[in-house]
């Protein structure tokens, strides 16, 4: 088992739509890790600023403790009554008060190295700390001095630090804002690219989803035109050599058959004679094979085609169980015809393909009737537009679950050795010619008891049952001029005619049929159409459009490739294909001339 590998440039090609959403999925997580990456950096920045303005905060309110308590102390100091025990305590706890918050502003500092490291604060903190020293009385004027100068250092200091650091802040939030910015316009571009992209991938892969199926269209539409080439050249070698293997067997089968029919009218042969009935009944199922052979072939390829003409129905049957007399004889059995009202009238359909059917029948029939016999029915009915075909026999029947299967190609619904013969296509070929005249077929069976085929057919399109035309006044020269380029066959069918009271005159080629039907006046004309020099539907051409004295007769269609209808059939009356028994030859020529009348003329 072999396995397809397609590669992801032929799926990209397939997909286009699938692709560009996989770019523009791909994009957009690309977009949104850088997005966040951004996002989370400036949330760090964001952070420390905000850690920032605490600590600021916080060093603010230390600062402004501070001063608030060296701003008491100062007052405390500056106070010109004597002291006293209760003044000098006030003023130890608040110059101790006041040192605490140097030392916390000293910590808060620390945290801010960029800030205690301005010069401001290096020339103030050791004063903060100096100050108040060990000479703590109210009154003292160094200490006012030095409380003066200190109040004034730390009122500078605030000043300053409130100054660097509101700069420095409004640095950090003009770079907090422009990152913002840088952010935003970095995922909306992200989104654009994301959009970009996908747009791009599905164009271009769209672009090369339609180049490619264009190719693949021109590859099969190039492909379809030569599988379409080779089919017709397959079903014209196909109709070539069906035309080929039907004329080269059937053609010397003509002369088998017609010789068999001269020395039967000649009474050489006793009535009955076991050899040649058998060797007749050899050559009907040998001619019946190859038919239903060929007619299959053109079935399946569909070029097996319909000829419709007017034709009795009584004098076809008539025919068709003479065939199978030999047959019924052999194997001790009994065959009635039963013909129905209205029979003797001309119906139009195609005989040809009519008595096929009917051969099939009555054949399967005898085949599977061992005792008892086969009962043929026909009937027309003019006003309904058709014509019913009945055939029953008292045979072994059909089972049941075998009824759906007897019309498949090569099924055989016994197979005992005495009945295993048979191509096995019979039935199937009935079903295929019931379809294409557009008729039905019923099948009845009981096992043991036997079994029954109806057919039905229409009538040709348009025209009804008519009267058969009356026969032709008597001739006093019944001529029939037949064509063959087989010697064998155009001899044998000459001494068939001959005994059918016909004056039989053969030529082997259309030049010389061309020359004698210039020279004299012929009843029928008996036209193979595989001549060698001229097509035989060319030659009808010819006479029906030329001014020599044939030029109204009758013209007999033979042929033995099973051709379909062309256009060249307008020119025949009827036709009769090989190989072609007495009781055809004298039906095709029925209308042209009465042999009976010949003899007496």
């Amino acid at each position: 088992m072999s396995v397809m590998h397609t590669s992801w440039r032929d799926r990209l090609r397939e997909h286009p739509l699938g692709a560009a959403l996989w770019a523009g999925a791909l994009a957009l997580a690309l977009s949104l890790t850088l997005s966040q990456f951004l996002h989370r950096d400036l949330l760090g920045e964001i952070g420390e600023v905000s850690r920032l303005l605490e600590r600021q905060q916080a060093l603010a309110a230390e600062h402004e403790a501070t001063t608030d308590a060296l701003l008491v102390l100062s007052r405390a100091l500056q106070r010109t009554e004597p002291p006293t025990a209760e003044s000098s305590a006030f003023v130890a706890q608040q110059a101790a008060a006041f040192r605490q918050h140097v030392d916390q502003l000293d910590q808060r500092l620390s945290a801010m190295p960029a800030i205690a490291a301005g010069a401001a604060y290096r020339d103030t903190l050791p004063a903060l700390r100096a100050f108040p020293g060990d000479d703590v009385v109210p009154g003292s004027a160094a200490s006012l001095g030095a409380v003066d100068a200190a109040e004034r250092l730390a009122r500078l200091g605030r000043a300053l630090r409130v100054n660097d650091d509101a700069d420095r802040l409004a640095q950090q939030a003009a770079m907090i804002r422009l990152r913002s910015r840088t952010i935003a316009l970095t995922y909306v571009m992200c989104l654009l690219f994301t959009f970009t992209a996908a747009v791009a991938t599905y164009g271009v892969l769209s672009a090369l989803r339609e180049r490619t199926t264009r190719r693949e269209a021109d590859a099969a539409r190039r492909e379809a035109v030569d599988a379409g080439e080779r089919a017709q050249a397959a079903s014209r070698d196909k109709s070539r050599f069906l035309g080929m293997l039907s004329h080269e067997l059937l053609t010397p089968l003509q002369s088998i058959i017609s010789s068999m029919d001269i020395i039967e009218s000649r009474g050489r042969v006793e009535a009955g004679e076991p050899l040649f009935l058998r060797l007749r009944e050899g050559t009907r199922a040998l001619r019946a094979r190859l038919s239903d052979l060929v007619d299959f072939a053109k079935m399946s390829a569909g070029s097996l085609a319909v000829s419709p003409r007017r034709f009795r129905l009584d004098r076809l049957v008539e025919e068709v169980i003479a065939d199978h007399e030999e047959a019924v004889l052999r194997k001790d059995l009994d065959i009635h015809w039963e013909p129905g009202p209205d029979l003797r009238q001309a119906v139009v359909t195609d005989p040809r393909r009519v008595r096929q059917i009917l051969d099939n029948l009555v054949s399967n029939a005898i085949k599977y009737t061992e005792r008892g016999g086969v009962t043929v029915q026909a009937a027309v009915s003019a006003d309904a537009g058709r014509l019913d075909l009945e055939v029953r026999d008292t045979g072994i029947g059909i089972a049941p679950d075998v009824l759906t299967r007897i019309f498949d190609p090569f099924y055989r619904a016994s197979a005992s050795a005495s009945m295993a013969d048979g191509s096995g296509l019979g039935l199937a070929v009935v079903r295929s010619l019931v379809d294409l005249l557009d008729g039905e077929i019923l099948v009845e069976s009981t096992p043991g008891t036997g079994t029954r085929f109806a057919v039905t057919l229409p009538l040709g399109a348009g025209v009804a049952a008519s009267p058969e035309a009356a026969p032709s006044p008597a001739v006093v020269s019944p001529a029939v001029l037949v064509v063959d380029d087989a010697h064998d066959a155009r001899a044998a069918m000459a001494d068939v005619l001959r005994g059918l009271g016909y004056a039989p005159t053969e030529a082997g080629t259309a030049r010389e049929a061309l020359r004698l039907l210039d020279e004299r006046a012929f009843t029928a004309v008996l036209l193979d159409i595989d001549l060698p020099d001229v097509p035989g539907g060319e030659l009808a051409r010819r006479i029906r459009e030329g001014q020599g004295p044939n030029q109204a007769t009758r013209l007999v269609k033979v042929s033995a490739s099973h051709d379909p209808e062309s256009p060249d059939d307008r020119w025949f009356d009827t036709r009769a294909d090989k190989p072609a028994s007495a009781a055809q030859l004298r039906a095709a020529l029925h209308d042209a001339v009465s042999p009976a009348h010949a003899r007496t003329a």
